[in-house]
């Protein structure tokens, strides 16, 4: 659990500086999609591990996988399209280019405060820093740093603290409205999952008599459900972007139907003894299966808003919006 910890933010910084701003939605709908598709598999394997050689082998298999990616990711990974060999240069030069959507950019008349700092200001010059912050040298480095423009050796040896302040523009983060707003959105989204995904097999033994052999299929519907649509809804969001559609309001419809949609179907699963009658285990588990679904929407909706919102520090900005949710 603490080494996965890494995973997710070191994900995040990856794609915001691999995805296009025209394929973003695309891109971050297909890869948290594979994650659930990872449980459908690991569902239907590890029965059959456990059973043929012991519980232990479910272990020995999983770090076993987590060597090969390794291995691949050695040979074939790098940080930015730039420093990746198997990449051509106008590919690289292509992705590099297109990583801010420019709809997000100094907008003035609708404030996006981290957006404004996606990119240096061509007018900024060397001297306007040494006004701003005087001739103080750390003052210079904070305007530099969040001006994109510190490099790694105008700090000679910083101490743990010193490489946290000059990390990113916190103030800036913290008190952005959009971060916020992202945050929340979060916090709604893995909350309800988080429920559904620890309670779905309890709820339907439990209320709903499911034996195990039931459990073994209906169980996985719900995340083959979530994997087949977040391969649709990446793809429906940047064509709505492409069709001129404002990002803000991409986000905001993909966003609003991860959420709504599974509420109303989890408010389904409790009205329905009410107003219908009893609740058979196959509508339950289809009800869950919508919920699953419709959640899928979010990918496309805050989860690629990080890197809207700071393409540089979206893994900072994801990480710092899970302890809340944990705590919870």
């Amino acid at each position: 659990g603490l080494a996965e910890g890494f995973g997710h933010p070191c994900v995040m910084t990856l794609v915001s500086y691999w995805s296009p701003y025209s394929e973003r939605s695309t891109l971050v709908s297909i890869l948290f999609g594979f994650s659930f598709l990872g449980n459908v598999l690991a569902m239907l394997v590890t029965p059959f591990l456990i059973e043929l050689l012991g519980w232990r082998w479910v272990f020995y298999l999983a770090g076993l996988l987590g060597v090969v990616w390794l291995v691949f990711w050695v040979a074939f990974g790098s940080d930015r399209p730039s420093n990746n060999r198997w990449v051509s240069k106008a590919e690289a030069e292509y992705i590099e280019a297109n990583l801010t959507d420019p709809a997000t950019l100094f907008n003035k008349a609708e404030p996006v405060d981290v957006n404004e700092q996606l990119s240096p200001d061509p007018d900024r010059s060397n001297k306007s820093l040494l006004l701003e912050g005087g001739r103080n040298p750390e003052k210079q480095r904070l305007l530099k740093r969040d001006n994109f423009e510190v490099e790694e050796d105008e700090i000679p040896n910083p101490t743990f603290w010193q490489g946290i302040k000059y990390l990113a523009p916190w103030k800036k983060i913290m008190t952005s409205s959009q971060i916020y707003a992202v945050f929340a959105a979060n916090f709604a989204t893995h909350t309800i999952g988080f429920i559904l995904s620890n309670w779905m097999p309890s709820y339907l033994t439990e209320v709903h008599g499911a034996s195990l052999e039931q459990l073994a299929y209906l169980t996985p519907l719900p995340y083959v459900a979530i994997f087949v649509m977040s391969l649709l809804v990446g793809v429906l969001a940047d064509r709505m972007r492409s069709k001129g559609m404002h990002i803000r309001n991409v986000r905001k419809i993909m966003n609003a139907i991860g959420l709504i949609g599974p509420g109303l179907c989890t408010l389904g699963l409790a009205l329905w003894p009410w107003f219908i009658g009893p609740l058979e285990l196959e509508v339950a588990v289809a009800f869950l299966t919508a919920a699953f679904g419709f959640n899928a929407f979010v990918h496309a909706g805050f989860e690629s808003n990080f890197m809207d919102l700071s393409p540089k520090f979206a893994g900072i900005i994801f990480s710092i919006s899970f302890p809340p949710l944990f705590i919870f």
